[in-house]
């Protein structure tokens, strides 16, 4: 069988000074990183949740600017605490509604399925922004119940 040249690769080569011969990464981009930042619009940031112990755990930097605030949060409480007071009973509402979808699709779908809502949160200058809230189960036990999520809110 011939060995065929990939015309793209040729095309490559026609510009030597976007494509590097070189092997191996010199500067390599979080890969987490690139794909949110391809996906999502405007401000944005992520982080995970322990359910079981509230704990939050790789969050984006971007936490930091949004909310003004001077340190990474590290449990769930410190993002609720963000939450317009005259927002929680919707955010409450909103998470029993996406609980009960769930239960009714069938939990062993858990993994397929995103939750999203929007409520404002208080960002650096003191004021409120709505924010688009979206989670996902990443990691569940055995009978498909959520251990972790991954959390993104989008300033919209």
């Amino acid at each position: 069988m011939e060995n065929k040249e990939n015309q793209l690769v040729t095309s490559w080569d026609n510009y030597p000074e976007l494509f590097s011969p070189e092997k191996g990464v010199e500067q390599q981009l979080s890969l987490v990183d690139l794909v949110a930042d391809f996906l999502f619009t405007g401000n944005y940031y992520y982080y995970t949740i322990d359910i079981l112990g509230q704990a939050i755990s790789n969050q984006h930097p971007n936490i930091l600017k949004t909310h003004g605030l001077t340190d990474i949060p590290e449990t769930l409480n410190e993002i609720v605490e963000l939450v317009h007071p005259d927002d929680m009973s919707f955010v409450i509402r909103a998470e029993e509604a996406a609980h009960r979808h769930i239960l009714s699709v069938g939990i062993q779908h858990i993994q397929s399925l995103k939750c999203c809502y929007c409520f404002r949160m208080r960002v650096a200058n003191g004021t409120y922004r709505l924010f688009h809230h979206q989670s996902l189960s990443i990691v569940v036990d055995s009978k498909f119940r959520m251990i972790k999520s991954l959390n993104i809110h989008a300033d919209i």
